[in-house]
């Protein structure tokens, strides 16, 4: 399975394919049922939302990934530049947008954090995304990132956004894993049935049926049906 879960912890992995394997675009009209309980409900009785903007924290530190550890890691040697943070901090913003269909367009406070070498750092904060880029993700995995969040009932209080740092820091197709990793730490699940941001292989950007869905997720107050445009 491509999905862990720890005590108040979801966490769903992500892996690369230059293609993803599933089925092809939806047509205009009504959301596709399937897509809409995978992207909100995945096995749960019921989505989980957001009750504020969150604050996003970039730890500048390159983290050590340990197998086992869920939200406490030591910090390398490694840094990412001032450059590499400031993309970073883009790139998740314009994804938050496009996720929550702007109900969120800008994350409530930034922050960029650091730590010396060896310190062990907590991922999970109450308000907070936390965001970071890891080795050994993808030797110890066999994936390239991970997204979760911590939640009480259907309310989520803390998200964390895991990279692996050879992916992150090299590869062309970074922006989508940082926006499907965004969007576990908002709540969302895999979409098996049909292309989507949120499918476990990279490959898709959004699509129609994603924004429709994430109207359903941050304007609606039930998950139950979404229109696609026409045209």
């Amino acid at each position: 399975m491509d999905t862990c879960r720890f005590t108040r912890l979801a966490i769903a992995s992500l892996t690369f394919s230059a293609i993803a394997s599933v089925a092809a675009a939806a047509p205009a009209g009504r959301c596709p049922s399937e897509a809409v309980d995978e992207m909100l409900r995945g096995t749960r009785e019921s989505a989980l939302r957001w009750d504020r903007v969150p604050e996003l924290t970039v730890l500048l530190p390159v983290m050590q990934y340990e197998k086992g550890r869920s939200t406490d890691f030591r910090a390398t040697g490694s840094t990412l530049t001032e450059d590499e943070a400031k993309a970073l901090v883009a790139d998740l913003t314009k994804a938050l947008a496009v996720l929550t269909d702007n109900a969120m367009t800008q994350f409530s406070a930034i922050h960029f954090e650091t730590a010396a070498t060896g310190e062990i750092v907590n991922v999970m904060r109450p308000g907070q995304i936390v965001v970071a880029r890891y080795e050994g993700v993808r030797d110890q995995l066999a994936t390239v990132g991970f997204g979760g969040q911590s939640a009480h009932g259907r309310t989520i209080r803390a998200g964390s956004i895991i990279l692996d740092n050879d992916f992150d820091r090299a590869s062309k197709t970074r922006t989508l894993l940082r926006m499907h990793e965004l969007g576990h730490a908002l709540g969302y699940n895999h979409v098996q049935s049909r292309v989507s941001i949120m499918n476990p292989k990279i490959g898709a950007g959004p699509t129609d049926v994603d924004r429709a869905i994430a109207r359903v997720a941050f304007r609606d107050a039930e998950p139950a049906s979404c229109a696609i445009p026409v045209g």
